[in-house]
């Protein structure tokens, strides 16, 4: 148990310490609209598109999918989570709407960092009860 509490607390730690420390150039929450809009174009299967579209496309999707990942695993370590799909899953495109929404209704945020805009944007959408 002590095992667990201290990776815990270090795994919030590490989280604390990476968001809270310098970040890349563009790792913020406009290349995020960027690169999840982008997302909603393969989704709607928009021709023509330039292949930089389809790595933003991913970029989105992988970054969206560690989130979730990561809520899920935080809420089987007995964790309190971030936020509470419904059934434990989310889709894809369902996901990268939620995220374009809350970017496009939140423009003070654009400058937060990517991973805290989709914890944001899915606590908002899916509020644990």
């Amino acid at each position: 148990m002590l095992f667990k509490t201290v990776t815990v607390h270090t795994f919030i730690f590490l989280l604390l310490a990476f968001f809270t420390a310098p970040q890349p150039a563009g790792a913020d929450g406009n290349k995020l609209l960027k690169a999840c809009s982008a997302g909603l174009k393969v989704i709607n299967k928009v021709k023509g598109l330039p292949s930089t579209e389809y790595v933003d496309s991913a970029f989105c999707a992988g970054l969206i999918q560690g989130v979730t990942d990561t809520n899920r695993i935080y809420r089987k370590a007995g964790n309190s989570p971030f936020f509470c799909m419904p059934g434990d899953v989310i889709n894809k495109g369902q996901a990268i709407r939620t995220v374009v929404n809350y970017l496009r209704a939140h423009p003070e945020k654009l400058e937060l960092h990517e991973t805290v805009l989709v914890i944001e944007a899915l606590s908002q959408a899916f509020p644990c009860k």
